[in-house]
C-alpha cells in the first residue's frame, strides 16, 4: 500500500461521524438488540459489513463492548464469546453462532436470561479494519498530491486531524414499533402491550463539538378479562434526553447534563442532573455528579430522591486489561438522609488465559434502620470468571447474590420488616460449551441456588448441529433439569433456525413437566407443552422487522403470544 492509499483511508476514516471513531489503533461501532429469541439467543445490529469478525472474542454489554483479534476474518463465527453488561451489575456471557453482512445472532450462555430488545452497547474493533465499502482508490485522477515526506518521520504528520467542533452537524439513531399480544382461558383474559419510540442522537449541534441525546417511547396497555374489568393505561416514558460535551481524544474531560445513565458509573442509574468525568494521562478515570433520580416505574417520578456520587477507576495498561474501580453514592429522600451506597468493580481481560469480572454493592447502614441488623451490608454482588481456548472450548463460572435494601426511596412494591431483613437470593453456576467437530457443539449448564425459604439445583446439557438438515441451517436438542424442597423439574427443547441473506427463521418446541410437593393434592402435577415460530427479515434500508408466535398448552388452559418488532435505523 502506497502513502496516497494510507492517506485516503486516513482522509475517510477521520471524516466518518463519532458512530466510528475511537481511540488511537482502534475503532468504535454503537450497537443494540435488534430482536431476541426465547432458545437463549440476541439480534445485534452490526455485522460483516460493519468490521465484525468470526472467531473473534466479545464483551457485550447494553453498552456492549465488543473486543476483537485483529487477526481474525471479517464478520463473527461460532465460538466468539459475547459478555454482557445489563444497566444493573450483572454480566452475561454468549457465543455468536451466525452472522451475515448486517447482523449477528449470538447465543447466551445462561439461558434463563435474555437481554430485552433496545439493549444498547459499543463494539471495539481494530483500526485497521475497513468496516465500510468503499470505492478503489487506485485510479490515476485522484486529485491529491502527497505532502512532503522524508524518511523517520510518520506517514500521517502533514494530516490535521479533525476536531469534533469541526464536524458539521450529524444526526443518527433508530426509530421502533412493537406490539405483544397475550390470550389466555384462564378467565378469559387478553392483554396488549405496544410500545413506539426513538433513540436520536445528534452531533455538534451548537458548532462546539457535543452531542444531543433523546430517548423515548410511548406505551400502550390494555387488559380485559371475562368478568368485564378493563384496564387502559398510556404512558410517555422519558430514558433519556441530555446534552454533553468533551470526553474525546482532545478533550480529557466530559460533561453531561439532563436526563441520562450515568456514564463514569452507570451502576448508580438513571440522573436528572449533571455529571462530569475527567480522564488523566494515564487512563484513569474519576468524577462527580449531582441530581435526582427518577423513581424506576412506568412514571418516573423525579424530585423526591437527591443523589451525590463520585468515582474512580484505575487503569492498569493501555490495552486496559485490568481495571478497578470505585465509587460512592449517597442519596436523600426528601430531604431525609437515606442510602449510603459503595459500589466497586473488577475487570481482568488478558490477551489469553482466564477473565475476570466481578461487582460488589456495599450498603450501609444506621440506627434509624428498623429492618437491619448490621451496618454493613452486601446487597448485590456478580462475580464471573471464563476462558475460551482456541480448540473451540470455553468454559464460565460465576456466583450472584441479591438482597433487598432499606430505603425510604419508593424503588420495590411495599414488603414488610420482615421481608426486608430476611429475604435473599444465591446462586453459584458452571457451564460449558466445546466444539466437537466443525459442525457439532455442545453445551451444558449446573448450578445450585438457595432463599429465604428453600435450597435447590438444575442443569441442562444440549448438542447443536449445523446443516444438518440444510445449508445454513442450526439444529439444537437440549434437556434441562431442577430439583427443589417444592418441586422436581425436568424437560426438553429442539429448535430449527435457517439463516439466509434476507433474515432468519426459528422454530422451538419445548416439553416440561412440573412435579410440585407440599401443595394441594388436586393439583401437584403439571405436562406443559410450547411450540414457538421467529421470523426475522433484513431490509437494504436498515430496516429490520421481526414476527414471533408462541402457544403454550397445559392441562385444560392454553395461552397464546403474538408480537412483531418493527425497527429503522438511519
Amino acid at each position: 500500500m502506497n502513502l496516497r492509499t494510507l492517506f485516503a483511508t486516513f482522509v475517510i476514516l477521520v471524516s466518518l461521524p463519532p458512530e466510528v471513531q475511537g481511540v488511537e489503533g482502534e475503532q468504535t461501532l454503537r450497537l443494540h438488540v435488534s430482536s431476541t429469541g426465547d432458545d437463549g439467543s440476541v439480534l445485534i445490529s452490526k455485522g460483516e459489513d460493519d468490521g465484525l469478525a468470526t472467531g473473534d472474542s466479545i464483551l457485550f454489554r447494553p453498552r456492549i463492548v465488543v473486543v476483537i483479534d485483529p487477526e481474525g476474518a471479517d464478520g463473527m463465527t461460532p465460538g466468539d464469546r459475547v459478555l454482557l453488561h445489563p444497566q444493573e451489575d450483572t454480566e452475561y456471557q454468549g457465543t455468536v453462532t451466525e452472522i451475515s453482512k448486517r447482523t449477528a445472532r449470538v447465543t447466551m450462555t445462561m439461558t434463563s436470561y435474555v437481554p430485552a430488545p433496545g439493549s444498547r452497547g459499543i463494539a471495539v474493533i481494530p483500526g485497521d479494519r475497513v468496516i465500510l465499502e468503499r470505492e478503489d482508490s487506485s485510479d490515476d485522477d485522484w486529485g491529491y498530491e502527497d505532502d512532503p515526506w522524508s524518511p523517520g518521520m510518520p506517514l500521517l504528520a502533514q494530516v490535521k486531524p479533525v476536531r469534533p467542533e469541526e464536524r458539521g452537524m450529524q444526526i443518527s439513531g433508530r426509530y421502533y414499533l412493537s406490539a405483544d399480544l397475550n390470550l389466555t382461558t384462564v378467565r378469559s383474559q387478553s392483554d396488549t402491550f405496544v410500545r413506539a419510540g426513538t433513540d436520536l442522537r445528534v452531533e455538534n449541534p451548537l458548532g462546539k463539538g457535543g452531542a444531543l441525546r433523546f430517548d423515548g417511547e410511548i406505551n400502550f396497555r390494555s387488559e380485559e378479562d371475562r368478568q368485564e374489568r378493563d384496564e387502559d393505561d398510556l404512558d410517555f416514558r422519558l430514558d433519556r434526553l441530555s446534552y454533553a460535551i468533551g470526553g474525546t481524544r482532545f478533550s480529557p474531560q466530559r460533561w453531561e447534563i439532563g436526563r441520562f445513565l450515568q456514564y463514569g458509573m452507570p451502576e448508580f442509574g438513571l440522573l436528572d442532573g449533571v455529571e462530569y468525568v475527567r480522564r488523566r494521562e494515564n487512563g484513569d478515570r474519576f468524577g462527580a455528579s449531582l441530581g435526582y433520580l427518577p423513581e424506576p416505574d412506568g412514571n418516573q417520578k423525579t424530585g423526591d430522591d437527591l443523589a451525590v456520587s463520585i468515582f474512580y477507576e484505575y487503569v492498569a495498561d493501555d490495552a486496559e486489561e485490568f481495571t478497578f474501580g470505585a465509587g460512592f453514592q449517597k442519596t436523600f429522600h426528601d430531604a431525609k438522609r437515606d442510602r449510603d451506597l459503595l459500589v466497586t468493580k473488577l475487570r481482568y481481560l488478558p490477551a489469553e488465559g482466564w477473565d475476570f469480572n466481578g461487582t460488589v454493592w456495599v450498603d450501609f447502614y444506621t440506627n434509624s434502620d428498623r429492618a437491619k441488623d448490621s451496618d454493613v451490608e452486601i446487597t448485590q454482588a456478580y462475580l464471573s470468571s471464563s476462558r475460551t481456548w482456541s480448540s473451540g472450548r470455553g468454559i464460565d463460572i460465576g456466583y450472584r447474590r441479591v438482597r433487598f435494601p432499606e430505603l425510604l426511596r419508593r424503588e420495590f412494591t411495599p414488603i414488610t420488616l420482615r421481608a426486608l431483613a430476611k429475604n435473599h437470593y444465591d446462586r453459584i453456576w458452571a457451564s460449558f460449551f466445546s466444539w466437537a467437530t466443525d459442525r457439532h457443539r455442545i453445551h451444558g449448564e449446573v448450578g445450585a441456588f438457595t432463599d429465604e425459604d428453600e435450597s435447590g439445583g438444575d442443569g441442562e446439557f444440549g448438542i447443536e448441529t449445523r446443516d444438518i438438515f440444510f445449508k445454513d441451517s442450526l439444529t439444537d436438542v437440549t434437556i434441562f433439569g431442577g430439583k427443589s424442597p417444592f418441586e422436581t423439574l425436568l424437560g426438553g427443547r429442539a429448535s430449527l433456525g435457517h439463516s439466509y441473506d434476507g433474515g432468519r427463521w426459528n422454530l422451538i418446541y419445548e416439553i416440561a413437566d412440573h412435579d410440585w410437593q407440599h401443595f394441594s393434592e388436586n393439583r401437584n402435577d403439571l405436562l406443559q407443552h410450547r411450540l414457538r415460530g421467529e421470523l426475522d427479515l433484513y431490509f437494504e434500508s436498515s430496516l429490520t422487522l421481526s414476527f414471533y408466535g408462541q402457544g403454550s398448552f397445559f392441562d385444560d388452559d392454553q395461552l397464546l403470544s403474538l408480537g412483531f418488532f418493527l425497527q429503522k435505523s438511519f
